[in-house]
């Protein structure tokens, strides 16, 4: 178990921290017996592990980057000093970084 400090987050009375884990410590955690409520994972049909997560039902909005190639870049009204949104752009190099760490275990 990790030893990090969350206070500064706002979290407190946590009784275990599992830092970093691989896919499939993770999923062992989530899906483990006793878990019950917004802690419980469920094994989707495909194999993956679906959690409830209450009336925060996805990511920001603002977590939203396409990647500017070919296809997108005159067909995506990005984000500009004229006209704010939240179409940033992501280069395909970054695509790639993102995508190699997600594919390591």
């Amino acid at each position: 178990m990790a030893n990090i400090d969350l206070s500064q987050y706002g979290i407190t009375g946590t009784t275990e921290i599992i830092y970093n884990p691989s896919y499939k410590t993770l999923f062992e955690e989530e899906t483990k017996e006793g878990l019950t409520g917004y802690e419980k994972g469920q094994v989707s049909e495909l194999g993956a592990v679906d959690v409830k997560t209450g009336i925060f039902t996805g990511r920001s909005p603002k977590d939203k980057f396409i990647v500017d190639d070919e296809t997108s870049h005159d067909t995506v009204w990005w984000d500009s000093e004229a006209y704010h949104n939240d179409n940033h752009k992501a280069s395909k190099e970054a695509w790639t970084a993102v995508r190699d760490i997600a594919k390591k275990e």
